[in-house]
């Protein structure tokens, strides 16, 4: 095992204009720093860790690239295994996260949860359509028709007159 002599001059004022975004030292630096940027975005960074914070935005893998989806951008959101899709318009996003820990992290003014397996986007909701086993469709603006369950009905209530 070898070991290094290199001494390492601690940045300040005077050496700091050599470490550019040019410069490897500094493009490593850019990068970290835009790391910890995107994490503190994504995880909440500043909130309390045993209560979840509505999150603003969240990301998605799809085909080899890393996409930020915005909260009111989504639609609505369905469970897949341990794993949920967010329908964002007419594109659907892969997240490995579970429904529970979505839903935790969602503003909860504007999403609520319709059955075990979707969560809708209030602002998307078109209609409420009455079905023949005395149950409610949600038809959401682009058309997309999502079950109501009978045991989140209350919670619909809560928000809309039925």
């Amino acid at each position: 095992m070898t070991t290094s002599n290199t001494l390492v001059e601690p940045t300040t004022d005077s050496n700091r204009s050599s470490l550019g975004p040019d410069s490897p030292i500094g493009a490593s630096a850019s990068r970290l720093s835009l790391r910890r940027h995107l994490a503190a975005l994504v995880s909440g960074v500043g909130h309390s860790a045993t209560e979840p914070q509505p999150l603003d935005c969240f990301v998605a893998k799809s085909k080899g690239r890393v996409i930020f989806v915005r909260a009111a951008e989504i639609d609505w959101i369905e469970t897949a295994n341990n794993y949920v899709k967010l329908h964002v318009a007419n594109e659907v996003h892969l997240m490995r996260e579970t429904m529970a820990n979505v839903e935790a992290r969602l503003p909860g003014d504007r999403f609520l949860r319709i059955s075990r397996s979707a969560i809708v986007n209030l602002e998307r909701m078109r209609e409420l359509q009455r079905l023949p086993n005395n149950g409610y469709a949600v038809i959401l603006k682009n058309g997309d028709h999502l079950s109501l369950s009978r045991g989140y009905r209350k919670k619909l209530r809560q928000v809309v007159p039925l």
